[in-house]
């Protein structure tokens, strides 16, 4: 079980740019509005 663990730690991490909407959302059953973030585009970033 101990040899499933990822080894991630030494890969290198590609930085993303992530782009998105703000959106209101109604809830009918508690009767509130949830501001909710929704992702539209990611972008990678590899000009570093």
């Amino acid at each position: 079980m101990e040899d499933d663990i990822m080894e991630e730690e030494n890969e290198k991490v590609q930085p993303v740019r992530i782009e998105g909407v703000w959106q209101y959302r109604y809830c009918p059953y508690e009767k509130r509005v949830y501001l909710t973030y929704r992702i539209t585009d990611i972008i990678p970033m590899d000009d570093l």
